[in-house]
């Protein structure tokens, strides 16, 4: 019953990515890189990169790195805050965006194969010229792993930014191998302020450089979009 109960809520929350206007058009692809460190203790570190494309997947628009620390506080809530560095392309040219954040992510629901976390952020978007803001993000995201390793997920995702709220929808799935590693393939629809929508190919590849290896459930070390 709960497996089934974990499963509808999943196909609700992936349910508007793949039932997105015919007008979103804007095919992109995020493809992830990340270094981890495990700790014996309640915390983690992780080196994160990013490379984004769009316009059919064939122009470069973004890449962001940067540093991210998980504290286990307890069994259901972690504690995480991060710093990205991102060159990104604007009207032809380059600009340098900071980008701090920090917030909490809550297991408001668990069984032995499935689970709901409530994650909540908040981020400053400082550029190198004008148009700082900063951006309240709220996320429910369901997790199933019917086998060791394996880890099929879907989300969803509201963005309070500049008076505007916009939506984000995401499915995939994700594999952790006995060395700690995690190999991941997603699709993500994303809503924007005053413009067509965009859809996403995700891609993760993460290593796990230090700490106990063990198989991890994919979803313990997670780098925000």
């Amino acid at each position: 019953m709960a497996e089934k109960t974990a499963i509808r809520l999943l196909m609700c929350l992936a349910l508007p990515a793949f039932s997105a206007r015919g007008e979103d058009r804007n095919v992109a692809s995020l493809h992830q890189f990340n270094l981890l460190t495990q700790t014996m203790g309640k915390t983690r570190l992780m080196w994160h990169n990013r490379v984004r494309f769009f316009d059919g997947i064939s122009d470069f628009y973004q890449f962001r790195t940067g540093p991210i620390v998980y504290y286990d506080w307890n069994e259901r809530l972690q504690l995480l805050a991060g710093y990205y560095l991102l060159e990104q392309r604007s009207n032809g040219a380059f600009q340098t965006i900071q980008r701090p954040w920090a917030g909490a992510q809550y297991r408001i629901w668990k069984r032995d194969k499935a689970s709901v976390d409530w994650r909540n952020l908040l981020e400053r978007h400082a550029y190198s010229g004008p148009g700082d803001f900063t951006r309240f993000r709220s996320r429910a995201v369901v997790n199933l792993q019917p086998k060791a390793g394996w880890q099929p997920y879907a989300s969803a995702e509201g963005l309070a930014l500049q008076g505007h709220v916009v939506g984000r929808y995401a499915a995939g799935v994700n594999y952790a191998t006995r060395q700690g590693h995690v190999i991941g393939f997603g699709y993500e629809f994303r809503q924007t302020v005053g413009g067509p929508g965009s859809h996403f190919l995700a891609t993760l590849l993460q290593f796990q450089i230090k700490g106990p290896r063990r198989r991890e459930k994919p979803g313990e070390a997670e780098a925000p979009q």
